[in-house]
């Protein structure tokens, strides 16, 4: 692991945060405008309010225990289980044929949501020193209502003529503006993934803390018996009342 002397004190980490977010609740409403013309036309128009309202159910669960997990397990373990989570989500939308698969993939698109904004928080307290920790976690908040603001946008690029079936890597794919969404999430979690891998590691994020503090320290140089040691101390406070016992003057 990065020894924290080593590690660069950057906030790269802060934009794979947010953008991860962003496109994370973007897959939520992104559906909104065409789950009801995508259920008429499954003939399950019957399951409209539970398909939109049980996404909420699977974002309640994961937010928990995606957030216990990252206190267990190592940061991009957790993301990249979220992140399959989302693939099969947005897959199962994308090719449902019946109702109760639209039930499903709408459970499990919402335990990605859940579980990559409790992921994110986690590694934002992690990453952060207590005067930071307000704005970073108000910049997580910020990137989620955008993702719900922007996500209806981000579906219609579907709604454009003509759309039919695609051909990707030799595999002929259902594309209209009902299946549209469910292929816009497993190109976010793709997206994802990789943000993950270049900036959201455990090693890339351990010690940022103390990275950070680190500057406010002065390095000195010392050598005994041979060999030679770096240490840090605190730099002078420079106290204008100055006082041991309150009434001198400062040094």
């Amino acid at each position: 692991m990065p020894s924290v002397e080593n590690k660069p004190c950057g906030c790269d980490w802060q934009a794979f945060v947010y953008i991860n977010v962003f496109l994370a609740c973007s897959s939520f409403s992104c559906a909104l405008p065409t789950i009801e013309p995508y259920l008429a036309e499954l003939g399950a128009l019957g399951y409209w309010a539970y398909a939109v309202a049980i996404y909420s159910v699977g974002q309640f669960v994961a937010s928990p225990t995606w957030g216990y997990l990252c206190s267990v397990y190592r940061s991009e373990n957790t993301l990249y289980a979220s992140l399959i989570i989302g693939v099969i989500g947005g897959y199962m939308y994308a090719t449902a044929s019946t109702g109760v698969e639209i039930l499903i993939a709408r459970v499990l698109i919402g335990l990605y949501t859940g579980s990559q904004e409790a992921c994110h928080r986690t590694i934002v307290v992690r990453c952060t020193t207590d005067n930071e920790r307000t704005i970073a976690q108000a910049g997580v908040s910020t990137a989620t209502v955008l993702g719900f603001l922007f996500g209806p946008a981000f579906a219609g690029i579907f709604f454009f003529k003509p759309l039919g079936p695609v051909m990707v890597m030799g595999v002929k794919l259902r594309l209209n503006s009902f299946t549209g969404p469910g292929w816009l999430i497993v190109l976010f979690c793709c997206i994802s993934s990789i943000f993950v891998t270049i900036g959201l590691t455990q090693e890339q994020t351990e010690g940022l803390p103390q990275c950070q503090q680190k500057k406010e320290l002065s390095v000195v140089d010392v050598e005994e018996n041979g060999e030679q040691y770096r240490v840090y101390r605190s730099l002078p406070h420079q106290d204008p009342v100055g006082a041991e016992g309150g009434g001198g003057t400062s040094r």
